[in-house]
């Protein structure tokens, strides 16, 4: 509580008076509002981890069943819900009365363009559940473009799940100093204080486990603890056993927030279904917001109703977003995946290899480690780069399909790159030939990538500057043989 008055105290004198009770019954609609929506994202939520484990069955990754929510058990709008499965009073009921209500003009805080924009989220978020579903559930779902689109979506809807946080967090920011604006008894508004403090303090842990920031759930929560030891006492001092066992429970609620925080920076034990989601994606999502929003029976959903049961003259409290996070597999790169272009590394390999007699009687050792021999072969160039300097550059890189394909790069008989991917990086060779002599440049299939064949592109660059390309397609039963021919410029 020391917080709130130090801040008060700064603030000038006069600035904010008593709040009027029309103005709190709105802004505490405006609430209401946010906090159904949250609850709404949390339905759509589910429904897109178990699209993210869906995609993943695709490129071989383990996929859990997280919940059992799919688009066939929720009404066509998640945030309407006239059928009332969700919610006494969906959100969008809430802002269409919120919107012709007299009282938003004269509310005194610019919250309105929150409110809008959470409100024109829940329909993209509403929508884009429909259409990734579609394209799951289509023929076509091996296409790499239908997956791409997939995993696309997915990043959008987690730019939006956290445009809403913003959101929330700057609606509290306008909501902050007029937690006091309050007509409360002594002992009440002691009460009220403490829990104030102590939401917002628990705000910034989650927010700092939502981050990774250790520190910051390491002194949120040694100022958790005082704060839950100070509304201790200030409940145990309230007169009326019915309203302090109430309070009382609340306590014992964050109680166990904080036991779990304690849990976490303990090393937290995470189930398996969650595991590929990381230790602060489940503490956050599952620990610590069934103990705070209305789904879990959370402080926040109790409190409010308290204040109203019990006609608590103050403003309610807002519920935290979940945070909704994608999980790539690992053998086929994030940016393949989202249809971006990955960037050429800076390093340049120097090479200089040895001269080959004519390429009719050449013989490349395919050896490529000491556990794994392979028959040497004869072989023959299917494509020829002609180049008008002895040294030059040239790139090589994963051509179209970006699906986990790996090769290895002999130059006349020297293994210069073995089992390699190029998908994550261009591989830059700056390379010397002999002159009079047969170079070649040898591309092997060490596997075929999700969708065969293995596809191998070739950037190389003149002396004048020119920029040539070839494209290659190869498989495990041959490799593409590039002979190189140089002719004075």
């Amino acid at each position: 509580m020391i917080r709130i008055l130090l801040m008060l105290s700064l603030l000038p004198i006069g600035l904010f008076g008593q709040i009027d009770s029309d103005t709190r019954d709105y802004i505490n609609e405006e609430i209401r509002f946010l906090n159904e929506s949250i609850h709404g994202m949390l339905i759509a939520h589910r429904v897109y981890e178990n699209f993210n484990q869906s995609i993943n069955k695709y490129v071989d990754l383990p996929s859990y069943e997280i919940n059992k929510f799919g688009n066939k058990d929720l009404p066509s709008d998640i945030f309407d819900d006239r059928e009332h499965w969700f919610y006494e009073k969906s959100p969008q009921e809430i802002y269409k009365a919120l919107l012709l209500d007299p009282r938003r003009e004269k509310v005194g805080i610019d919250s309105w363009p929150l409110i809008t924009n959470v409100r024109n989220i829940a329909d993209f978020i509403n929508l884009k559940r429909k259409n990734i579903d579609a394209i799951i559930k289509g023929h076509k779902i091996n296409e790499m473009a239908n997956i791409q689109a997939v995993y696309a979506g997915l990043e959008e809807t987690i730019e939006n799940y956290d445009r809403v946080r913003n959101s929330i967090q700057k609606m509290e920011e306008l909501l902050f100093s007029r937690y006091a604006e309050i007509e409360l008894s002594e002992g009440k508004k002691a009460i009220y204080m403490a829990l104030v403090e102590l939401h917002y303090d628990i705000k910034k842990c989650i927010r700092d486990i939502r981050k990774n920031n250790q520190s910051g759930v390491i002194q949120s929560i040694e100022k958790i603890d005082r704060e839950i030891n100070w509304l201790t006492v200030s409940v145990n001092s309230l007169k009326g056993t019915g309203q302090r066992a109430q309070l009382m429970n609340v306590r014992d609620i964050l109680g166990d927030l904080a036991k779990d925080v304690r849990a976490y920076l303990r090393g937290g034990n995470v189930p398996q279904e969650y595991a590929i989601f990381g230790k602060g994606y489940y503490y956050h999502n599952v620990k610590f917001l069934t103990k705070m929003n209305r789904y879990g029976n959370g402080y926040v959903s109790e409190l409010n109703k308290f204040f109203k049961v019990h006609d608590w003259p103050v403003l309610h409290f807002v519920e935290e977003p979940h945070f909704l996070k994608v999980i790539y597999p690992e053998r086929i790169p994030k940016e393949v995946l989202l249809d971006k272009n990955i960037a050429p590394t800076t390093d340049i390999k120097e090479v200089v290899p040895q001269a080959l007699p004519p390429l009719p009687d050449l013989v490349v050792e395919t050896k490529v480690s000491e556990e794994k021999d392979v028959t040497p072969m004869v072989i023959v160039a299917s494509h020829t780069i002609i180049v008008d300097s002895l040294t030059f550059e040239f790139d090589l890189f994963d051509h179209r399909r970006k699906d986990g394909d790996r090769v290895s790069i002999n130059v006349n008989g020297e293994w210069i790159f073995t089992n390699i991917s190029l998908e994550k990086k261009t591989q830059k060779l700056k390379l010397t030939i002999q002159a009079g002599a047969t170079n070649t440049i040898l591309i092997r299939a060490d596997n075929e990538g999700w969708m065969p064949p293995n596809t191998i592109g070739v950037k190389y660059y003149s002396k004048s500057g020119r920029l040539d390309n070839k494209y290659i397609k190869i498989d495990l039963n041959t490799n593409e043989v590039l002979e190189i021919k140089y002719l004075k410029g």
